[in-house]
């Protein structure tokens, strides 16, 4: 089967048929022919789309002659010498090579059209029929020029011409450039040996040769010519990268268990796959499919492999996996959940990068960009970011983030570097205590040669039991000891200290209510123990704090009793004004309260005012005996337990308090400090607090128990000032407690306490601005 081939004309072609030469022959249809299609000739039906097979064969007939005369000009550029003729054959070029590519880009819109057409035919039997005779029509060859008549092939011989104009014209431009500016050298007269030639009248007459430096000089521009002109081709046709071959692009693959992964993957196949025009349907269903597992898979596993279907297979994929609402909700549950596994350097770095690469996920409405939002965020990589972002504002949480980061890794470095060339022994800590009160906005290095205090880690669940409890003694899920025990042996866990390392005979934790071998969350003995603690660092206890506790998971009960005795006016209890905060991100609220760190207290204590302003909702009540707290008889009330945090310097430091509805101290009046200890303070902090240098009244609204007393005051500086007192640098901030020395007035040597004078008196002047002064009796001078 053949088709007759037309020219540019698209008139019918007239065919000779039978034996008469000089009878008419019948216009024969362009579509009864094939070109090449088959080696052998093969009739077949008239096609419904003959207008537009005639139409494509026209453009290739007129595509052909175009050709072959951008070939013939773009041979000819090579052979101009100056810049006008070159000028003169591009210009010609470039008009023909125009029409070339308006051909080309009918050619290929007509063929889409046509496929189309024949891709939107009602009768299934027809269409299949059509569609046969397009693919055999686009595997052939116009007979004339045996130009293939697929678009693609079409396409590829214009680009292939323009790029090899684009090419000529740059070698034939730099080759015209080069002998612009080559000048033939000035003539210089040279005794040439003179040639005889004999004319055809006979008489003689002398030439002389071409002179040495002329015949150098066209030797020597011809030779700079070739070797710009293969310099500049060599530049064209061979780039560095020309030679480059990449490796294949491997396809993501989704399995529809993380819907979070789907805006990727569906990005990935739009721009490799479905908008891909040299990819058919059932080539686009295939790689769709091969990129596909698991539930994803066997979603759209019973559709047919059918070009109609791909839009079918992509719709149901977006109708279950394209849930902008669930996939935020999910980023964001798991940047939430990202925390650092430990306080090292290389954890805190993976944990930021982890939440960075979350972030650039999340869409800009999910509200993360507030300073709360970044302070919590912060707070899961290290509470000591914490006042960082506070103080930097970032507009942005991944701006915070990638401040972190830098931060972070510019650590790194330094631990990295002072690994590598010092000889101690240094360790890496990656828990840093900033001066805050100065101007530094960012935390010092974590290489830092000082001690910096250890911050209490975050409380997290650690009941061994059920896991739903701070404490494994305040379990109420697992009452009982022996099913406390049958879990412990299940476990394999020592019944000492629950640890797994070590089995409960090698363990020397003792219980502390019976002193037994065991947990005291495992003992079955009841507990009556006397506590009395007193400060090692407390100058003169105030408060007397005798506590019979009861075990709280037998007994819901707390007996505290607090006596308040006789405070002299030159003692300073251990009070601070420190930040509390609720620890409901909901809420955000915090106040600045004065707390009272008591080394004897076995509860923390809370004001009903305090919780209120705080927005404090009571987790537990539990009922309580507190005896002689502000005078008050003893008696047994249910109290309301409710959960806050202490902000510290470093950190957030959880605690539970007991709800009363006064404070644990009436006003405390504190003096201005002297002149002396104020000259210390500024020379150890650099400032002085303000409450420091005036008469300040104080009522504390939170007292500490001893335990977060001491870790509360653990890793302190304290520093002794002249007066007696003593400046703690806690994590609360700084305060000064203790009391004076007594001031004893020196003996002069000439008086004498046998012999006095009742009515001669000496005023002793105070250390103290506020005593008054103490009359003395003075003395008479006896020589001896």
């Amino acid at each position: 089967i053949r088709y007759m081939v037309h020219s540019a004309d698209p008139s019918p072609v007239k065919v000779p048929r039978g034996p008469s030469e000089h009878s008419t022959p019948p216009i024969v249809p362009l579509e009864t022919k094939f070109v090449n299609f088959a080696p052998r000739k093969t009739t077949r039906k008239m096609s419904q789309f003959e207008s537009s097979y005639k139409r494509l064969l026209a453009s290739i007939s007129a595509l052909s002659p175009l050709v072959t005369s951008i070939e013939s000009d773009i041979s000819q550029i090579f052979e101009a010498s100056n810049s006008d003729e070159i000028q003169k054959i591009s210009a010609r070029v470039a008009r023909i090579l125009v029409d070339a590519q308006i051909i080309r880009d009918d050619y290929s819109d007509l063929f889409s059209a046509l496929a189309q057409s024949i891709d939107s035919m009602d009768d299934d039997i027809n269409k299949a029929a059509e569609q046969r005779k397009l693919m055999e029509f686009k595997s052939s060859t116009e007979a004339a020029s045996s130009m293939e008549v697929d678009p693609v092939s079409l396409s590829n011989v214009v680009s292939k011409l323009e790029n090899k104009f684009r090419r000529s014209l740059e070698t034939a431009t730099v080759r015209a450039s080069a002998l612009s500016r080559l000048t033939p050298p000035i003539s210089i007269p040279s005794q040439s040996i003179p040639l005889l030639s004999t004319p055809v009248d006979g008489d003689s007459t002398s030439t002389s040769q071409p002179s040495t430096a002329h015949i150098e000089y066209q030797t020597l521009a011809a030779k700079i010519v070739d070797l710009e002109a293969r310099l500049s081709n060599s530049n064209a046709q061979s780039s560095p990268h020309s030679k480059i071959v990449l490796p294949p692009i491997t396809l993501q693959t989704f399995d529809g268990v993380d819907i979070t992964k789907w805006p990727a993957y569906k990005y990935q196949l739009d721009m490799l796959i479905l908008n891909q025009p040299q990819y058919n349907e059932v080539e686009k269903i295939c790689y769709v499919r091969s990129t596909l597992r698991g539930t994803a898979l066997s979603l759209i596993s019973t559709i047919p492999t059918n070009k109609d279907f791909l839009a079918k297979i992509i719709a149901r994929l977006e109708t279950e996996y394209s849930r902008p609402n669930l996939t935020q909700a999910t980023l964001l549950q798991s940047l939430l959940k990202v925390q650092s596994k430990s306080n090292k350097l290389e954890d805190q770095l993976d944990t930021v990068r982890i939440m960075i690469n979350l972030v650039h996920s999340i869409s800009d409405d999910c509200g993360l960009d507030g300073l709360v939002m970044q302070q919590q965020i912060a707070d899961r990589i290290h509470p000591r970011f914490i006042p960082v972002i506070w103080r930097r504002r970032s507009a942005t949480l991944l701006e915070s983030l990638e401040l972190i980061e830098e931060t972070l890794r510019t650590e790194l470095e330094d631990v990295t570097m002072i690994n590598a060339i010092s000889d101690r022994n240094h360790h890496q800590k990656s828990v840093v205590v900033n001066n805050y009160s100065g101007s530094l906005s960012m935390p010092r290095s974590s290489v830092t040669n000082s001690s910096p205090p250890s911050p209490k880690a975050p409380r997290g669940p650690k009941c061994v039991f059920c896991g739903n409890h701070n404490y494994s003694f305040e379990c109420t899920t697992v009452k009982l000891a022996k099913d406390r025990k049958e879990i412990l042996r299940r476990k394999k866990l020592c019944f000492c200290c629950f640890s797994s390392e070590h089995n409960s005979a090698d363990c020397s934790k003792k219980c502390a209510k019976c002193s037994g071998e065991h947990h005291r969350s495992i003992c079955d003995k009841p507990s009556n123990t006397a506590v009395n603690v007193v400060s090692m660092q407390q100058p003169e206890r105030l408060f007397t704090t005798t506590a019979t506790v009861a075990d709280p998971p037998s007994n819901r009960s707390i007996s505290v009793n607090t006596q308040t005795s006789y405070t002299h006016p030159s003692e300073r209890l251990f009070t601070v004004d420190t930040q509390i905060a609720n620890p409901n991100p909901a809420v955000d609220n915090s106040v600045t309260a004065s707390i009272l760190l008591d080394h004897g207290a076995q509860a923390n204590l809370i004001t009903r005012d305090l919780a209120d302003r705080l927005a404090l909702v009571p987790f537990d009540q539990r009922e309580l005996t507190i005896s002689g707290f502000n005078d008050e008889p003893v008696q047994s009330s249910t109290y309301d337990i409710v959960k806050l945090d202490v902000v510290t310097d470093c950190d957030h430091f959880p605690i539970e308090a007991v709800v009363v509805d006064k404070a644990p101290l009436s006003s405390i009046h504190k003096q201005p400090l002297d002149i002396a200890d104020l000259d210390v303070i500024n020379a150890s902090l650099g400032y002085v607090p303000h409450h420091l240098t005036t008469h300040t009244a104080t009522r504390s609204e939170l007292l500490l128990s001893v335990g977060d007393t001491i870790e509360m005051l653990e890793n302190s500086e304290v520093t002794k000032l002249p007066s007696g007192f003593h400046l703690i640098k806690s994590s609360l901030g700084p305060f000064v407690v203790g009391k004076t020395r007594k001031r004893i007035k020196r003996i002069d040597p000439l008086v004498s306490a046998l012999t006095s004078n009742p009515h001669e008196t000496r005023p002793n002047s105070h250390p103290f601005p506020n005593h008054s002064p103490v009359p003395r009796r003075s003395t008479k001078t006896v020589r001896l």
